[in-house]
């Protein structure tokens, strides 16, 4: 996982029904439950298996993701990074769901990534499908409905002039993105991860 900003084309009606669906079937979405696990043990006791990456996907499905599991944290002083870490899984799990119900998008043939390397330097804030745990910084999404396509790109294409004067390779990424989710009908998840 690198710093980069992925444009994330995705139907947003299919990830929103995996939240609190109760639909077990939604665990196979996800293929990196232990990468994931790794960003958990740093900060909780997993010997219990009362927590896992794979847990935290079973709470989107049930609809719940209220549980701190405070009482796994290695270091109960620490409730604030154990939250944050908890919050980092959520977004790597909330990026792999929109990426199976769509894909990344790219206008770079040879690969080169669009955009800056950090999403906060055209949008600060932090949105997502589901009500979860935030982290403190990455991954660092906003998503952005398709009623909110026209509004969205202007705010970023005057972000992008204002922080980039001149540059058109930024500009040319954000008109890319949107008009291909205008084409395609889909949201847009900014991911930097």
């Amino acid at each position: 996982m690198g710093y980069q900003v992925e444009a994330i084309l995705t139907n947003g009606r299919k990830v929103s029904e995996v939240f609190g669906s109760n639909n077990n079937q939604f665990l196979d979405i996800i293929t990196e439950y232990e990468e994931y696990d790794l960003l958990l043990e740093d900060k909780f006791d997993l010997s219990t298996g009362e927590l896992s990456s794979k847990v935290l996907m079973g709470n989107l499905i049930a609809g719940d993701t209220q549980n701190l599991y405070s009482h796994l944290l290695l270091d109960k002083g620490n409730t604030k990074w154990g939250t944050c870490t908890l919050g980092v899984v959520y977004g790597y799990l909330h990026r792999d769901m929109c990426l199976y119900y769509g894909k990344t998008i790219n206008r770079n043939t040879d690969g080169w990534p669009m955009f800056t390397q950090y999403l906060s330097d055209f949008e600060p804030r932090t949105r997502w499908y589901f009500k979860t745990p935030r982290p403190l910084d990455f991954p660092h999404m906003f998503l952005v409905l398709v009623r909110e396509l026209e509004e969205y790109e202007k705010l970023y294409l005057g972000a992008i002039k204002e922080k980039f004067p001149n540059n058109a390779d930024l500009e040319a990424d954000i008109r890319y993105v949107f008009d291909r989710a205008r084409d395609e009908n889909y949201n847009i998840v900014f991911c930097n991860s």
